[in-house]
């Protein structure tokens, strides 16, 4: 069951234009990673450049063969802002009240924002610390992948929006408010 769920989310991701790339992948979390030699952990089995797509034929081709995780390839049409746990649930209702609510996958440990794309290079705007910019050049895992022993799952899915993405800049601007105002002594984890 969960090879036909990684190719169905594949193909529904590709079929709304979300470019993504087979990534490496385990039977069982104590297991190496399969699809690339040599390889220690979760990446793209491709050219992560060239080879992400949005057809839907090659998606299936790809799922269809290999139980492949899940990456999107940042910094086409999507970017995605990781952030720590705590610092996605303080922002998570304020970005609603902004009307900056997207898609939001999620582990214990992360929340990953998506966010329209700033195109291959991420512009000149101040990025709050705990925040990492995924854009040109990155990936990220996207549901139902799981790295090790750390699922990812969606809290906010792109059917939930109806698949729209806020803009980067005003997102950023929220997250660094939240950052901003948390309490002093209660540190984000980063």
């Amino acid at each position: 069951m969960r090879w036909t769920e990684l190719r169905d989310a594949a193909t529904e991701l590709a079929d709304h234009q979300w470019p993504l790339v087979p990534g490496t992948y385990q039977v069982s979390t104590d297991s190496p990673w399969l699809g690339k030699s040599c390889s220690t952990g979760l990446v793209p089995i491709t050219e992560l450049s060239a080879e992400a797509t949005t057809d839907l034929a090659q998606v299936w081709e790809w799922w269809t063969r290999r139980p492949y995780s899940v990456l999107l390839a940042c910094g086409r049409a999507i970017d995605a802002l990781e952030v720590p746990t705590s610092l996605g649930r303080t922002a998570e209702d304020m970005l609603a009240a902004l009307k900056l609510r997207g898609p939001v996958a999620v582990t214990r440990r992360t929340w990953l924002v998506f966010v329209e794309s700033a195109g291959q290079t991420m512009p000149l705007v101040d990025v709050p610390a705990p925040v990492t910019w995924h854009s040109g050049g990155s990936f990220v895992p996207l549901p139902p992948t799981i790295d090790g022993d750390m699922p990812y799952y969606w809290r906010i899915t792109p059917e939930d929006v109806d698949w729209r993405l806020p803009e980067a800049t005003p997102t950023l601007d929220c997250l660094q408010q939240c950052w901003d105002t948390r309490e002093t002594d209660t540190p984000i984890p980063v």
